[in-house]
């Protein structure tokens, strides 16, 4: 049976209910425990993907972050003296030194797309995220807040874009990533929450799209990292310690309880006749 993923950074399962969103809870629904960063103390989203489409909790998957100068230089920038240099990557820039996003080349184990006959990955973080959107975000933050929202939808329209414009082809799983809710979470909660809102509907559009040019024949999960509630500043937004899911079909057997259990579920799938 074909899969489709739809990766919503962020998607809270509350928020959801809340707005009684019925084309992103579907026919299942539910939450689950999300991965937990080593690095972080709670969950974050390079390593809590990497978790969902390997099986495997970050200690062993190798990927707890979004960038990378290499091995030796991640490495050597934990020792002395350079722990001891402030603004360490002012100075690495300046001498031409960029870190690159994580990729499937630092993976120390298989994903679901290993096991799949025409997997479709499109800005799966810490697997095939592309870098321009990060550049353009990180410019867009410089110039204020407004600048930072109208770039997080001018990303937005594109990914959706890209993934419409891939949806027609040959495939029998794809899983497409959207960083709106996670994003403007961040910057919206308090301050701006009818974005919020905006993006929610969004994202019940894009789904609901998907399932009109599917059919009932593909099974199509929705499916976030963690979720998204007010951080203990008041100003922003931060990370809950729980995703949320959703299923297209009416299947008892599905019953993720941690980020873990949906390699093994999606591999189900992939081999369901």
């Amino acid at each position: 049976m074909r899969l489709l993923v739809l990766a919503y950074d962020a998607l809270e399962y509350t928020l959801v209910e809340r707005l009684r969103l019925r084309d992103l809870l579907q026919k299942r629904y539910g939450r689950y425990e999300a991965a937990r960063s080593p690095k972080y103390e709670k969950p974050h989203t390079p390593s809590a993907w990497t978790t969902i489409i390997t099986g495997k909790p970050p200690e062993e998957h190798g990927i707890d972050d979004w960038w990378t100068y290499g091995k030796v230089l991640d490495w050597l920038r934990t020792k002395p003296p350079l722990v001891w240099i402030k603004n360490k990557r002012k100075i690495l820039w300046k001498l031409g030194i960029k870190p690159r996003l994580y990729t499937r080349e630092e993976l120390r184990v298989k994903t679901i797309f290993d096991y799949a006959e025409k997997p479709i990955a499109l800005f799966i973080p810490g697997y095939s995220e592309p870098v321009w959107p990060h550049e353009k975000l990180n410019e867009a933050i410089k110039k204020g807040v407004q600048e930072y929202i109208k770039a997080i939808w001018e990303v937005h329209r594109w990914r959706k874009e890209e993934f419409f414009k891939r949806l027609s082809e040959d495939w029998d799983l794809f899983m497409a990533w959207f960083d709106i809710a996670d994003l403007l979470g961040h910057v919206c909660w308090h301050k701006c929450f009818a974005q919020i809102k905006m993006a929610y509907l969004d994202l019940a559009r894009v789904a609901a799209r998907a399932r009109e040019a599917l059919g009932n024949d593909v099974a199509i999960v929705i499916l976030s990292d963690h979720g998204m509630g007010p951080s203990g500043d008041g100003v922003t937004g931060d990370h809950t310690p729980y995703g949320f899911w959703s299923i297209n079909q009416d299947w008892d057997w599905f019953q993720p309880r941690k980020a873990t259990d949906f390699f093994n579920l999606f591999l189900r799938i992939l081999r369901e006749k």
